[in-house]
């Protein structure tokens, strides 16, 4: 305890600055002041957590009638005239039987008097009383939808000079039975209504605005919007009252204290939760098109079969581009206004509102300050990997507790400032640890990150003071690597498609060697470099490097299997393995160094590489790395002499570590062995009689030719007595 207690005083300044850090996002989440940027970071998780969770599919029980493109096309343009609405209203009603309509149309011009001002132009103004009282499609609208589960729709503005027009419905609630102090709903100043006559006939309407967040984007419906004296409600909430038989509409107002605001609406059985501003959350069941559309222009054809409205409830919109009714909104940058009302009908429906009551603020404050302050106090002591792990797990356990209030109950929860006071926290200490490390280690990181993988530079910054780039001689192996082909397979791409197709090659191979602790050493063009035993020592170099090259085939393979799929060349690759004294460190001109191995072991690796396709094998390596290996099968290849060398070695193609090796394989390469044996003792035909069982259990091909072809020429040319068995290269 009293260690801990001494760790806590040397550790003073960070924990307060971590502390700091937190009392800040503490403060924006008790909404005392405001991080910049917090709230745009919430509005867009706020969209991720809708689109993740939303149910998908078409909701059948609401229907959209679409004023579309066809239906302008075949009709003419909107707004039709009244007498063609009424034999739609009479046809949706009387003939389909829908279960209720609702208009995201607003009526704000009487169309009688624009029928007797063409009849006063046309001379017939003494006629005008007489075909008035035939011709009156206002009254033959309103007469369509009196006494029918109708509901209109209107708007209102809250521009400083927005004029009144028209009718409003009455109230459903007023300020007495609402007090103003129960909520923060503003008083919005002007409307647009539907004329007199549709409303005097006794129709329900209901608004239709929307509210925009500051990023212009719909999520809120106002279910009741303030005007003068009264509560005007929206449009879903009038077709919902409607089918409920009328309910009225009862605030839910939770008073303690201080505190008095309502939370919800209740309508007969459904309760509603409401924002401060009595607006909803709209819980969007989808993308756009999350309901049926069909096209109004087929409704008044008839194409529409009944049972496809039947019982539906009926709204009457538009996506029509020209007619200026799209929206924005969590979902989708583009939504028809009138599939906002749909949603938030069928979430009623659904008793599935999603709500932000004012308790959530307690919440939040409890979670940025309680994790908070554990991660600072954990993340001070931890080192970099455990400061990520306690991150990524504080952060975790946020996201957890958030989308389980979210799906369990309907509960949004706050997340950006928790999320980025840890991230902040994290990122504080990460570079606090990053500035307090030792000069030495941040040094050898820079100089050997590029090469050797992280958790060797780790290894490393244990004891710094071991490792530098300066050139000394070491016992390593060294890997070459190439494509095979590769102009053929350059020609078949364009300049685009070759750089993708080398970058995930290259990318794949270097994953490959760096999982076996591999430095890697360069690239050159396709072929790729690397060793092992420097900078950190390896007493397995060779076994290592062994490994990595059986995997860099079986990973080219899976590679070359995806390109195929992908309509790509496939590829081939060979890989040269050698071991021996080398030259390793920082090398290079004044211009340009490099941490690089250098040696007659290193070229007779890259010579190796280059022979591979003469023997149809992925991999050869050289007598040295053979002799390190006494754990794995090895097929002896050849006696060779690479260019540019004098003295002959031995060839080997690993197959792979004994243990794992199938025991038909390993009786194979042992068969095959002793043929060689027999070929370098020039007994013709025990070689030749071991090269057909080794054929016959499964030895590649173009080895067997090979010695095929071979042992048939000595047999009719006899070697001479100096002959060793060696094959001379004289190109790379």
């Amino acid at each position: 305890m009293l260690q801990f207690f001494h760790q806590l005083r040397l550790r003073w300044i960070r924990l307060a600055l971590g502390a700091l850090i937190v009392g800040l996002f503490t403060l924006h989440a008790a909404r005392v002041w405001t991080i910049p940027g917090v709230e745009i970071v919430e509005r867009n998780l706020y969209d991720a957590r809708m689109r993740w969770t939303m149910p998908g599919g078409v909701d059948d029980r609401v229907v959209i009638l679409d004023i579309d493109e066809k239906s302008l096309a075949e009709y003419g343009r909107w707004p039709w005239n009244r007498a063609r609405m009424a034999r739609i209203t009479q046809t949706l009603f009387d003939q389909y039987g829908i279960a209720a309509l609702g208009f995201d149309v607003v009526w704000a011009e009487p169309e009688t008097q624009q029928w007797q001002s063409l009849l006063s132009d046309a001379g017939a103004s003494k006629l005008a009383p007489e075909l008035l009282s035939q011709i009156d499609t206002d009254r033959a609208f309103a007469n369509s939808l009196g006494g029918r589960m109708a509901a209109l729709g209107y708007y209102f503005s809250n521009e400083p000079d927005a004029p009144s027009k028209n009718v409003l419905p009455q109230p459903v609630l007023n300020t007495q039975e609402l007090p103003t102090n129960a909520s923060a709903a503003p008083n919005w100043r002007g409307y647009t209504g539907n004329i007199r006559e549709l409303m005097d006939s006794g129709i329900t309407a209901g608004h239709t605005n929307s509210l925009r967040d500051p990023d212009g984007i719909i999520r809120r419906v106002p279910l009741l919007i303030r005007h003068g004296e009264g509560y005007y409600e929206s449009l879903s909430l009038a077709i919902m009252r409607q089918l409920f038989g009328g309910e009225p509409v009862k605030p839910v107002i939770v008073s303690s204290g201080a505190y008095n605001r309502v939370e919800a609406l209740q309508v007969g059985p459904l309760r509603l939760p409401v924002d401060g501003e009595i607006a909803a959350l709209v819980s969007f069941r989808g993308p756009s098109h999350s309901f049926r559309y069909i096209s109004l222009g087929d409704v008044l054809a008839g194409r529409v079969p009944v049972e496809d409205l039947m019982g539906k409830i009926v709204l009457i919109g538009t996506s029509a581009p020209g007619l200026g009714d799209n929206r924005a909104t969590a979902t989708d940058e583009i939504m028809p206004g009138v599939e906002v009302h749909a949603n938030m009908i069928a979430a009623m429906l659904d008793q599935h509102i999603r709500e932000q009551p004012d308790y959530v603020t307690g919440l939040e404050v409890a979670q940025v300050a309680g994790l908070g302050l554990l991660a600072v106090l954990i993340m001070s002591f931890a080192s970099p990997a455990l400061g990520l792990t306690i991150y990524a797990l504080s952060s975790g356990l946020a996201i957890w507790l958030n989308l389980a209030a979210w799906n369990q109950s309907n509960l949004v929860l706050p997340l950006a400032a928790v999320l980025l006071m840890l991230l902040a926290v994290y990122t504080f200490f990460s570079v606090w640890g990053f500035f307090v490390e030792g000069r030495a280690k941040r040094q050898l990181g820079n100089m050997f990150g590029q090469y050797v993988p992280p958790r060797l530079v780790a290894e490393m910054s244990k004891d710094p003071g071991n490792y530098s780039m300066e050139s000394r001689d070491a016992e390593l192996t060294v890997l070459f690597s190439d494509l095979r082909g590769f102009t053929a397979i350059s020609e078949q791409l364009t300049a685009r498609q070759l750089a993708a197709y080398i970058n995930e090659y290259l990318s794949r191979m270097s994953a490959v060697i760096a999982a076996h602790n591999g430095t890697l050493d360069k690239f050159i063009g396709d072929a790729i470099m690397a060793f092992w035993g420097a900078p950190v020592d390896d007493p397995q170099a060779a076994a290592n490097a062994t490994r990595a090259a059986l995997e860099m085939q079986a990973e080219a393979d899976r590679l070359s299997a995806e390109f195929v799929a992908a309509g790509l060349p496939e590829f081939k690759i060979g890989i040269g393995l050698n071991s021996g004294p080398m030259r390793v460190g920082d090398m290079g001109s004044k211009l340009r160094r490099a941490y690089t191995v250098m040696g007659d072991a290193v070229n007779l690796g890259s010579r190796l590489e280059g022979i591979t396709k003469n023997y149809g094998v992925g991999i050869i390596i050289g007598e040295t790395t053979r002799a390190m290996l006494p754990e794995f099968t090895c097929r002896l290849l050849d006696r060779v002499r690479v260019k540019g060398k004098e003295q002959a070695v031995e060839i080997f193609e690993p197959i792979g570590e004994t243990s794992s090796v199938p025991e038909a394989k390993r009786q194979e390469v042992a068969c095959w062995n002793a043929m060689m044996q027999a070929y370098f003792a020039q007994a013709w035909d025990d070689a030749e009689k071991l090269l057909e069982q080794a054929r016959s259990q499964g030895t590649p091909e173009q080895c067997a030719s090979i010695y095929a072809e071979r042992i048939a020429y000595w047999r009719i040319n006899p070697p001479t007595a100096d002959w060793d068995g060696v094959t001379t290269f004289t190109t790379k």
